[in-house]
């Protein structure tokens, strides 16, 4: 009898895996359809380890990026420089891209990159190049340098401005004042209108440094109001818009439908 159950259970779940075998995707020509297969005998894998694991093998899903393939898919020609942060919005906004596991893998690529040599950060307001950095340095306004940038300005930083030539010798330069430090405020309160496509940018230029400092931010009143010629579909504001504030635990204090 056990042994009927335990090969009814295993029955069920190979059952249900095979149904769900296909995967749709985002692509640049639209929704590609991918087909993991029937499962071997023997595995066991949930459903989420099993997708997970064939994105992987398709290399659709990177664990591990290499530096220059980095440059080649994030930067254009003219651009010679850009922020973690922009950086990473591209492989989440691309379908064309290959998926990162998490952002820890840009921020190995990227100290890889800086080790070896193919490009360059700035951290504050030093240059790393051809040395280590940690993964905690790594934080959205740090700028990515192309390799030439990266040399000339670690050569200018290391040796100073070049001195005249010929002429009487110049006096020693006066002493640099410390930078004085930043005045300190308690508390900031701002109120302005934001395009719905600049989020991500409100996320990493103003949440994002304001969270850095260990700033405790008050929930966002989110004004939302939205017109369309054809209609908008009720299951588009059930099925979508309030399930997800549902799950991110919004509350909705004002609605109106007409």
């Amino acid at each position: 009898m056990g042994q009927r159950l335990k090969d009814a259970d295993s029955s069920i779940w190979f059952k249900l895996i095979s149904v769900y075998r296909y995967i749709a995707k985002a692509s640049k020509d639209g929704i590609a359809t991918l087909d993991m297969g029937i499962p071997s005998l023997g595995e066991r894998l949930t459903l989420t380890g099993r997708v997970k694991d064939f994105l992987g093998d398709q290399e659709v899903l990177l664990s591990k990026l290499a530096p220059k393939v980095l440059l080649e898919k994030t930067f254009t020609k003219d651009e010679p420089q850009k922020s973690f942060a922009e950086i990473w919005e591209t492989f989440l906004k691309y379908p064309e891209l290959p998926m990162l596991e998490n952002e820890k893998v840009l921020k190995d690529t990227i100290i890889q990159g800086v080790q070896n040599g193919l490009f360059g950060v700035t951290i504050g307001e030093k240059i790393r190049y051809m040395e280590t950095v940690s993964a905690e340095e790594m934080t959205d306004d740090v700028l990515i340098l192309r390799k030439e940038i990266a040399e000339k300005m670690k050569k200018e930083t290391k040796e100073g401005p070049i001195p005249p030539e010929g002429g009487a010798p110049q006096p020693p330069a006066a002493p640099i004042e410390p930078r004085p430090t930043p005045e300190k405020i308690r508390k900031v309160k701002l109120t302005a209108q934001v395009p719905w496509d600049k989020l991500s940018d409100l996320m990493r230029g103003v949440f994002s440094p304001l969270h850095r400092e260990g700033a405790k931010i008050a929930p966002l009143e989110v004004k939302i109001e939205a017109e369309a010629e054809l209609g908008i579909s009720r299951d588009t504001l059930d099925l979508k818009i309030r399930e997800t504030l549902s799950q991110i635990g919004a509350k909705v204090v004002e609605e109106e439908v007409e």
